[in-house]
């Protein structure tokens, strides 16, 4: 009966000992993972493989609802809107020009991620508001791609987005009375070709406790009328460790 219960004993502690390891092997892999999700700039990992997604063509000014990959061409009066709760959205925009007179050219009001690809040249210009102060103005993930180009002027800020951008590749080409790029909580940039000119900062993380930027790539010329000379940044600049540099600001 003693080596019984000595049994369950030793069992017991195996158990418990193997939750332990399990438990801590959880914590380091969620600690991990926390790294990766916001990645310094970046919503997470995951890679959204549109291609068995439904598409259609955008002519006008319009609210987008559901799941799918938008193409616009051409040019359109007014704003495009996605408020889609929990879809994934894809616009491609392919030698557009969105031109919105009261508000921004893209409004995203509610998704689970937004990807805009740039295809050709393209053209964004709005009249922002206090509420809503970009030209592209996202209240969700946001990432930007394309081998194409992106010009957007602006009143106040560029490309506003309330939750993590990335910018993938494609070139851009912002001119902006206030701000040129802010994201509340991060700004990843993996390649590409950011031109700013702003009266404020370039890139901005808006968050001051937790708001990060991390470039792995790219090459960037940046004017700002707050005493920053142009500069050109490309690929090894990390900016998790420093407030400002030249328009640059976490």
């Amino acid at each position: 009966m003693e080596m019984i219960i000595k049994n369950k004993k030793d069992k017991s502690k195996k158990i418990k000992k193997l939750m332990v390891i399990l438990i801590a092997l959880i914590l380091v892999a969620a600690a991990t993972f926390g790294v990766i999700y916001t990645i310094k700039g970046g919503s997470n990992n995951e890679v959204i493989d549109f291609s068995n997604y439904s598409e259609k063509t955008i002519t006008k000014a319009q609210t987008i609802t559901s799941s799918g990959v938008y193409n616009i061409t051409g040019d359109i009066k007014g704003t495009i809107v996605v408020d889609a709760k929990n879809a994934n959205v894809k616009i491609v925009l392919e030698n557009a020009n969105i031109e919105a007179t009261d508000g921004p050219a893209i409004y995203v009001k509610n998704a689970k991620n937004v990807y805009i690809e740039s295809k050709g040249e393209n053209t964004l210009s709005g009249k922002a508001t206090t509420d809503l102060n970009g030209v592209i103005y996202s209240k969700s993930d946001l990432t930007l791609e394309g081998d194409g180009t992106l010009n957007i002027t602006s009143n106040i800020d560029g490309i506003v987005s309330k939750d993590n951008l990335k910018i993938l590749s494609g070139i851009y080409v912002i001119k902006a009375e206030d701000d040129g790029i802010v994201s509340k909580d991060s700004v990843y940039v993996k390649d590409g070709s950011v031109t700013i000119t702003s009266s404020h900062d370039g890139i901005k993380a808006s968050n001051e406790k937790s708001g990060t930027i991390k470039i792995e790539g790219g090459t960037f010329n940046i004017t700002t009328g707050s005493g920053s000379k142009t500069t050109t940044k490309t690929s090894d600049f990390d900016d998790s460790n420093s407030k400002s540099i030249k328009g640059i600001k976490a």
